[in-house]
């Protein structure tokens, strides 16, 4: 009995917990480009821009940063269509990993995104009304090769921020962005044991937010 008690008492905490991390990772997913903007300092990155999860970043060296671009309708606009790229170079304002592009090199020509005071130049526009959350949706051109290489994404929606994937990747391709397992497409091996467990004490994503590549 007492046994019992003590069971449903620590799947009642673990709940709580897991639900207390979800709210703190969608709270730092939200961030716009503009709370970065207002929170940030004014930085010029250089980089690899690549595509993960539905969300462009920034990798340098170990390190990812989310790349805010503003609404995707306003960069077709202006005749911007992003491309994961090794050589990336811009300007903006960052804030802890996140980075409010205000102006980036494009196909040779600086692309401006905001004013010299950060203000988006989509503000007060046919675009203002557009969800900055949907920059991430950008479209890749679709004539990739036919063979793919397999790698395991993490729905951001799903991950509560429990780190067990990070501490049982055999390859150090997992961490943490904004309180969500982001992985790193390059390193990842596609074993599996972020999704799947290794057999033994880790049995594998407790919320199934890990699956395989498309």
């Amino acid at each position: 009995m007492f046994g019992n008690v003590f069971s449903a008492k620590k799947i009642f905490i673990l709940m709580i917990l897991s639900l207390t991390l979800w709210l703190f990772a969608e709270h730092h997913h939200r961030m716009r480009g503009r709370e970065v903007v207002q929170k940030g300092k004014i930085a010029k990155l250089k980089g690899e821009l690549i595509y993960q999860n539905g969300d462009w970043f920034l990798k340098q060296d170990k390190k990812l940063i989310e790349m805010h671009f503003g609404p995707v309708e306003y960069q077709k606009h202006i005749g911007v269509k992003l491309e994961p790229t090794k050589d990336f170079e811009c300007e903006g304002y960052i804030y802890k990993d996140s980075f409010a592009v205000s102006s980036f090199i494009y196909n040779k020509k600086k692309i401006v995104l905001r004013d010299d005071k950060g203000k988006a130049l989509w503000e007060g526009t046919e675009f203002s009304h557009h969800n900055e959350e949907e920059e991430g949706k950008a479209e890749i051109k679709k004539d990739k090769p036919k063979k793919k290489k397999v790698y395991y994404v993490v729905n951001r929606k799903k991950c509560i921020g429990c780190r067990l994937c990070v501490a049982n990747c055999p390859v150090n391709a997992i961490e943490m962005v904004h309180g969500r397992a982001v992985i790193d497409a390059d390193k990842c091996i596609a074993c599996g044991i972020c999704a799947d467990g290794n057999g033994s004490n880790y049995k594998g994503c407790p919320v199934d937010a890990i699956s395989k590549s498309e």
